[in-house]
């Protein structure tokens, strides 16, 4: 019996060790997800505070803890930001933050000191979203915006307005003449005085965190800031 036993062992030895491959690797897998290391994480300190940064932009929340993203409606980055990072902090610490938005277009259209046009409608898009902010419809037109990324013409966007309700002549009118461009581009202005040169860069406290991160990395700095 035991040779049998022995035999059968030597056999399936490889499948033995496939097995314990999988367990090791799924327990360090799970260890990954459990754990943030934010040691990694590129940040600048910087003199003022997220909420004497934000003034009148467009916020969501109420909470104590104040954070700013400057950001590209075109940026891919900045939609995995907004799928992987901006819905989930709004459900995981409901009445603890206030998100807001600015905008950091990558587009010399009204981000003149680029040195080459990287997206050709974020200005555009910019313009568009602050027009929807006129009619009280910033997030739900910001929301749209990052889930039709590859569609941001000019069309596109009064399309968006449209299925939104909002008064197109209003719409209209306004984003034809550009009427938010001062706005958008003291958006750029300030973010270039406090370091950005890039999307996303997001201000948690007084730290400016440029480029994109897992989750977990953003929410165990927002649980630090928020025991501060």
């Amino acid at each position: 019996m035991k040779k049998h036993i022995k035999k059968h062992v030597k056999n399936n030895w490889w499948i033995i060790l496939i097995i314990l491959i999988v367990i090791i690797g799924g327990a360090k897998l799970l260890s990954g997800i459990n754990t943030a290391d934010t040691s990694q994480v590129r940040f600048t300190s910087l003199f003022e505070r997220a909420d004497q940064i934000a003034q009148d932009d467009p916020a969501r929340g109420e909470g104590k803890l104040t954070l700013v993203e400057f950001s590209d409606y075109e940026c891919p980055f900045c939609a995995e930001f907004y799928r992987q990072v901006e819905i989930r902090l709004e459900e995981d610490f409901p009445n603890q933050i206030r998100f807001v938005y600015k905008d950091f277009p990558l587009d010399t259209a009204c981000n003149e000191k680029l040195s080459r046009r990287i997206h050709n409608n974020a200005c555009t898009a910019a313009l568009a979203a602050e027009c929807a902010k006129e009619q009280g419809m910033y997030w739900q037109y910001h929301d749209v915006l990052f889930q039709n990324q590859q569609k941001l013409s000019v069309s596109d966007l009064k399309n968006y307005a449209s299925i939104l309700g909002l008064d197109m002549t209003q719409f209209n009118e306004c984003l034809d003449s550009q009427k938010y461009l001062e706005e958008v581009k003291e958006d750029i202005t300030q973010g270039q005085s406090l370091g950005v040169t890039g999307t996303p860069a997001l201000i948690i406290g007084n730290k400016l965190i440029s480029g994109l991160y897992p989750y977990e990395t953003y929410k165990a700095l927002i649980e630090e800031a928020l025991q501060g």
